[in-house]
C-alpha cells in the first residue's frame, strides 16, 4: 500500500470514528433534535462520559497506528475493544432508527443516526490494523485484552438497560394484569424500578436504553403507556417533576449526579415568570374591626414566549377582594363585577385574541384564584388587588390586621424578592420582624413600613397587632336607601372542640415534621391522630400513656414517597363522626395528585352533622383534594406556611366565625361608625348564608353586583375597551376607558391626520 493510500485510509477512519461521533454528540447536546423527536440517547452525564470514549479510544488507536512500539499495543487493544463495546451498545440503541437515519442521510439529517455504525465500523477496522500491525512487527500482545475491553464497554452502560428492561415488566403487570397483578407491579417498581425512566415516559419521552427494552414498537405509542402517570410517580417518590431533578445545564442535565438519568420538566410553559415586584400598602381601623389593602404586583417574563400568569392567595377569613386593576399601555383601568360564569367566559374570550385581561374567582373557602394574560415575552404586567377584610380580635384593646399570601403559583419567587408593606391606623402598630420602620403621618396617623422576604410573607400573617378601644358595637351605611349593617363583637375567648388529627406521611412533610410533632404535644384536645402512610395508621391520643407512646411513634416515622391523604380523610370522618362536637384537622404537604377518588369525600363532609375539616398546609403548593371539593361551609383553612406555628390551636379555635355578628338594624347611640368595608363584609357574609340554604347562584348575583365584590358567585374582570365589555354582556367600569382604540393607537391616527394636513397645506402653498 503506497503512503498517499494508506493517508487516506487515515483521514476516513479519523472522520468516521473520531469527528463525526464529537460532532453528534454536540448537536444532541446543543439543540436536544433526537431527545424531543425520538428517544433521548444521552439521558445523563454517565451516558455522555461513556460516549466519549469512543473517539477518544478511535483517536489513541490512530495515533497508536502512526507510532507502533511494543509498549503500546495492549493499551491500544484494550482501547480499541471499549470502543467497539460502547459503539456496539449505541447501535443496538439506534438500530430501529437505521431506515430513517439512511433515508434521512441523503438530505444531510441523518449523519447523527448513522454515527454509532459508522464508529462500530471503524473500531473493528481499527482491530484488524492492530492486528496487522502485531504480526507485521511481530510484537507479541494477548488478544485478551481486546474482547475485554469490548466487554467493560458494553457493561458501562448495560445497567441502565436493565432497570428500563425491569420497569417495563412491571409496567406490563400493571397494565395486563389483573388486581393481583397490577399490585404486585407497584412493588416491584417501588423496589426495583427507576423512577427516571418512568419520568421520561410520564413526560411524553423516552431513553435510547428503554426503545430496545421495551415490548412496543418505536412508531407504537408506547410512551403513552396509560399505567404512566404522573400520579405514579408522586406515589413513588412523593416529589413532582420539578423537584426530580434541578437541571443546571442549558440542555438540562444536572451536574451533581452523573448517573441520575435527567427528568424532563412538566410542560406547564411558565419558563421566566417571576414576581418582579409586590407592594401591599393600606390601613387598618382597630376601633371598626375592618381593614383594607391593595395588593400591587409586576409579574415579569424572561422567556421566549408569551405565558399565562396564575397564582392562588390565601386571603383572611371573612375578607373579600372589592377592587381589582390592570395596567394597559400605561394607563391602569377598574374591573367589572359580575357572575362568575360571565367574568370567566369574557376572560377566555379575549385570551383567545391575546390581549389583555385579568381574571379573578374565588377557588375555595377564602381562596381566590388569579389568572394575567398575556405576559409578552421580555415583559411585565403590573395589576392591583383590593381585599376587604375583618380584623381578628385578639383582646377587648388589640386586634390583629391579616394578611393574604401565596399558596401556589406557576411564577418563581425568589427570596431577593421583596414585598414592600405600608400600613396606616389611628392606633398604634407593632410588627415584630426585622427592617420594620414606624413613624407619624401629617395627619397624625401611625405608618408601619417593612421590607419582607418573599418567602417570609406567610410567617408575618398574622403578626400585625393594632391597639383599638373597647368598642363593642361597630356600624356603616352604604347609601340611604337601605337599612346600616350592625356589627356587634363577640367574646374573644376561644373554644376548643375534640379533634382528630391527619398526619400527611409523604416525602415534603420530613422538612418540618419536628414542627408538626410539636404542635401535636401543644394539643390536649386531639382525641386521635391519622398517618397517611402505605396504610392508614390509627394513633390513640387521649390519655397521658397514649400521647407519649404516640408522639414516640411519630418520631421513629420518616415521611417518604406520596401517600393517600384521601382514604386517610374518609377513615378519620368515620371516627370523628362518633365524637360530638368534633373536627378534622388535616396537617399536610402540597397535593399536586390525588391517589384516591376526591368525590368519596363529597357526601360525608356535606351532611349537616359532618365535623369539620381545618385544612392546614405546611408548604406553598397546590391542593387537588380542597380544589375538587364543592364549596362546602364546613371546610376551612388555616394554613402553617409560615414558621409562626405558636397561635396554629388558637387561629383553629377562632376559625369559623367572624369577630362580630353582621346584621342590617338601627345601630345604638353609642356604636362606632365604621367604614363602607363593613358592608361588603356583611354582603359576602349574606351570600354564604343564602346559599346554605339552598338558593340559586343567579339570584345572588345581584348582591355582589352592587356590592363590587368577589365571591362564590361572581368574580373580577378587566378588559381592554368598551367594546369587549359590551360583546361579553358586562357594564364597563366608568373611568373613561378606550371605546375600541388603545392611546397608541390614537396618537397614530393623530399623527397620521397631522401628516396628510401638512401635505395638504405644503401643495396649496405650492400652487399659490
Amino acid at each position: 500500500m503506497t503512503e498517499p493510500a494508506k493517508k487516506e485510509k487515515y483521514v476516513a477512519q479519523t472522520i468516521l470514528g473520531v469527528v463525526f461521533p464529537v460532532l453528534a454528540a454536540s448537536i444532541e447536546l446543543t439543540t436536544g433534535f433526537c431527545r424531543d423527536t425520538f428517544f433521548d440517547p444521552l439521558p445523563n452525564i454517565w451516558s455522555c462520559l461513556v460516549f466519549a470514549l469512543i473517539p477518544i479510544a478511535n483517536a489513541m488507536v490512530l495515533y497508536g497506528l502512526a507510532h507502533p512500539t511494543e509498549k503500546s499495543l495492549p493499551r491500544l487493544m484494550l482501547a480499541n475493544g471499549i470502543s467497539i463495546g460502547v459503539s456496539a451498545y449505541f447501535s443496538l440503541t439506534f438500530v430501529t432508527l437505521l431506515p430513517l437515519s439512511m433515508l434521512g442521510s441523503l438530505i444531510g439529517i441523518g449523519l447523527c443516526g448513522l454515527t454509532p455504525f459508522f464508529a462500530l465500523v471503524c473500531a473493528c477496522r481499527l482491530r484488524t490494523r492492530l492486528l496487522k500491525m502485531r504480526s507485521n512487527y511481530e510484537i507479541s500482545s494477548p488478544e485478551r485484552l481486546g474482547s475485554l475491553g469490548g466487554i467493560a464497554g458494553f457493561l458501562l452502560l448495560l445497567p441502565i438497560g436493565l432497570s428500563a428492561l425491569t420497569t417495563d415488566v412491571a409496567l406490563n403487570w400493571i397494565e395486563n394484569g389483573n388486581v393481583e397483578f397490577r399490585e404486585k407491579g407497584v412493588r416491584w417498581l417501588e423496589n426495583y424500578g427507576s423512577t427516571s425512566v418512568l419520568a421520561h415516559l410520564a413526560a411524553g419521552r423516552r431513553i435510547g436504553y428503554y426503545s430496545w427494552g421495551s415490548s412496543y414498537g418505536l412508531f407504537d405509542d408506547w410512551n403513552r403507556r396509560s399505567s404512566v402517570t404522573p400520579e405514579l410517580l408522586y406515589r413513588l417518590t412523593g416529589r413532582s417533576f420539578p423537584q426530580l431533578d434541578q437541571p443546571t445545564w442549558r440542555s438540562g442535565r444536572p451536574l451533581w449526579n452523573p448517573f441520575k438519568i435527567y427528568t424532563p420538566a412538566p410542560r406547564r410553559g411558565t419558563e421566566g415568570l417571576s414576581l418582579s415586584e409586590s407592594v401591599i400598602d393600606g390601613w387598618a381601623d382597630g376601633d371598626g374591626m375592618v381593614g383594607y389593602l391593595e395588593w400591587t404586583m409586576v409579574v415579569r417574563n424572561d422567556g421566549s414566549r408569551t405565558q399565562e400568569a396564575v397564582s392562588t392567595i390565601q386571603l383572611p377569613k371573612g375578607a373579600t377582594v372589592s377592587r381589582v386593576t390592570l395596567w394597559v399601555n400605561g394607563e391602569e383601568r377598574e374591573a367589572a363585577f359580575a357572575a362568575k360564569a360571565k367574568v370567566t367566559e369574557a376572560y377566555q374570550r379575549v385570551v383567545r385574541r391575546k390581549r389583555d385581561p385579568i381574571l379573578i374567582t374565588t377557588d375555595g373557602l377564602d381562596r381566590i384564584q388569579v389568572r394575567c394574560f398575556p405576559v409578552l415575552s421580555r415583559d411585565h404586567m403590573r395589576f392591583r388587588i383590593g381585599i376587604s377584610l375583618p380584623l381578628e380580635l385578639e383582646s377587648p384593646t388589640r386586634a390583629v390586621l391579616p394578611l393574604p399570601f401565596f399558596v401556589d403559583r406557576n411564577f418563581s419567587l425568589a427570596d431577593k424578592t421583596k414585598h414592600h408593606l405600608w400600613i396606616e391606623s389611628r392606633g398604634t402598630l407593632d410588627l415584630p420582624a426585622k427592617n420594620v420602620a414606624a413613624s407619624l403621618t401629617r395627619d397624625g396617623k401611625n405608618r408601619l413600613e417593612a421590607r419582607i422576604s418573599g418567602s417570609e410573607l406567610p410567617n408575618i400573617a398574622s403578626a400585625i397587632k393594632v391597639s383599638r378601644q373597647d368598642i363593642s358595637t361597630v356600624w356603616n351605611a352604604w347609601d340611604e336607601t337601605e337599612l346600616p349593617v350592625v356589627g356587634t363583637l363577640k367574646d374573644t375567648a376561644p373554644g376548643h372542640q375534640p379533634a382528630v388529627v391527619v398526619l400527611d406521611g409523604s416525602w415534603a412533610m420530613r422538612s418540618r415534621w419536628d414542627e408538626v410533632l410539636g404542635l401535636l404535644e401543644n394539643a390536649p384536645h386531639v382525641r386521635r391522630v391519622f398517618l397517611a402512610n402505605k396504610d392508614v395508621q390509627e394513633f390513640e391520643f387521649d390519655t397521658p400513656e397514649s400521647r407519649t407512646r404516640t408522639l414516640q411513634s411519630l418520631r421513629q416515622f420518616e415521611p417518604n414517597r406520596g401517600r393517600d391523604n384521601v382514604t386517610a380523610l374518609r377513615t378519620a370522618w368515620s371516627t370523628a363522626s362518633h365524637i360530638a362536637d368534633s373536627r378534622i384537622i388535616w396537617i399536610h404537604a402540597p397535593q399536586p395528585y390525588a391517589l384516591s377518588t376526591i368525590a368519596t369525600l363529597w357526601r360525608p363532609f356535606n351532611r349537616s352533622d359532618a365535623p369539620g375539616l381545618i385544612d392546614a398546609p405546611m408548604m406553598v403548593g397546590p391542593n387537588v383534594v380542597v380544589d375538587e371539593l364543592p364549596q362546602l361551609k364546613n371546610v376551612h383553612s388555616v394554613p402553617l406556611i409560615g414558621k409562626d406555628s405558636n397561635s396554629f390551636w388558637k387561629r383553629v379555635a377562632r376559625i369559623e366565625t367572624l369577630p362580630f355578628e353582621l346584621v342590617q338594624g338601627s345601630p345604638p347611640a353609642h356604636a362606632y361608625q365604621a367604614s363602607r368595608h363593613l358592608t361588603r363584609i356583611w354582603a359576602l357574609q349574606q351570600i354564604h348564608q343564602e346559599l346554605d340554604k339552598g338558593k340559586e347562584w343567579d339570584d345572588l348575583v345581584p348582591i355582589a353586583e352592587r356590592y363590587r365584590i368577589v365571591s362564590p358567585v361572581s368574580g373580577a374582570v378587566v378588559l381592554e375597551t368598551n367594546a369587549q365589555y359590551d360583546r361579553a354582556g358586562l357594564q364597563a367600569p366608568k373611568n373613561n376607558l378606550p371605546q375600541t382604540a388603545t392611546p397608541a393607537v390614537l396618537l397614530l391616527l393623530v399623527g397620521l391626520v397631522l401628516l396628510a394636513s401638512g401635505g395638504l397645506l405644503t401643495r396649496y402653498r405650492v400652487r399659490a
